[in-house]
């Protein structure tokens, strides 16, 4: 019996060392608030986020109807003073896309982008390429030959090798190949009106950095290479016979 009355005793005693009610409700009204205010700032996060898309996009579009992206002589002299450039600015260039042969075991149509390779952490983009949490980035000629005979390039994040853009036509898919950048999912009578006469092109919108460590002089085969890296705000796959946007890529982020 007095055991029974020592476990008792010892249960009200315990009990009454727990949080009260009011002590209980008050720590669960502050979890609704946490949670909620974590809602409404993926919510905000994510209008900002679409906000951006829909921006880049209708300046890309803007672009593509104007047909005012930069020619030889507008990258030589953005390329005459990098540091110069203005980092809020994008800028626009046409890149040619080279078709491959059709793929009919996969029902697709690859491209390759003219000008453009990879780059590794043993380049001398080492530490920008780290700042982009990569270990891999692409190299793409603006211009083969400018003044002085040397290529003017950009160096931009490798968006083959990771999801940075979002893709508004999943037919269309970036490609990790050596080979091939771009494969289009779709039958080759559809294809052959674009590939036969090589009208696909891509219309890609740059952000460069001018700071010292993104402006770099390096030799390439023999050829002297101007690169300053840049991040991709958009790219655009037109079919320059009617200027029919084939797919768009769009970055979403800050």
């Amino acid at each position: 019996m007095k055991s029974l009355l020592s476990l008792i005793a010892i249960s009200l005693l315990l009990s009454g060392c727990g949080p009260s009610k009011q002590e209980v409700l008050r720590m669960q009204m502050l979890e609704a608030q946490r949670i909620e205010a974590a809602a409404q700032a993926a919510r905000q996060e994510a209008a900002l986020r679409e906000q951006r898309i829909v921006e880049r996009r209708q300046l890309a579009y803007e672009t593509l109807q104007s047909k005012k992206t930069l020619q030889s002589n507008d990258v030589q002299a953005l390329y005459s003073s990098p540091k110069e450039v203005d980092a809020n600015s994008t800028y626009f260039f046409n890149i040619a896309l080279q078709p491959e042969k059709y793929n009919y075991a996969d029902q697709k149509q690859g491209f390759t982008v003219i000008g453009m390779r990879r780059l590794t952490l043993a380049s001398e983009f080492a530490e920008v390429i780290n700042k982009w949490h990569a270990n891999t980035a692409l190299e793409l000629s603006l211009l083969e030959e400018g003044a002085n005979n040397d290529e003017l390039v950009s160096v931009i994040p490798n968006i083959k090798q990771i999801s940075l853009l979002e893709n508004n036509n999943p037919n269309w898919m970036w490609e990790q190949s050596l080979f091939t950048d771009l494969t289009w999912n779709i039958s080759p009578e559809e294809a052959w009106p674009v590939t036969s006469n090589r009208n696909a092109y891509i219309q890609i919108g740059l952000r460069f950095c001018n700071s010292q460590e993104c402006i770099k002089r390096y030799s390439h085969k023999d050829k002297i290479v101007q690169a300053v890296a840049a991040q991709v705000m958009s790219v655009l796959v037109v079919d320059k016979s009617n200027q029919q946007i084939l797919a768009e890529f769009i970055f979403p982020d800050l």
